[in-house]
């Protein structure tokens, strides 16, 4: 079975919100994923949009827990 970018941009999401990855520094976010055995052209190709998803997860997330 194979991932599409969707699944794989929501995997590599929910590992940098789990790792408490700093969002802002592009080298710990490559890091993480590809420590995490993401391929190196998934990483490339999908890391902003990853670290889009993991920002907006958060700032759910927070807005739910101020609720």
């Amino acid at each position: 079975m194979t991932e599409t970018n969707g699944d794989l941009v929501l995997q590599m999401s929910i590992l940098l919100r789990t790792m408490g990855t700093d969002l802002g520094d592009e080298r710990e976010v490559i890091q993480a994923l590809v420590g995490a055995r993401f391929r190196s052209g998934d990483v490339i190709a999908l890391m902003d949009r990853a670290v889009e998803k993991a920002r907006i997860d958060a700032q759910s997330s927070e807005a739910l827990h101020h609720d």
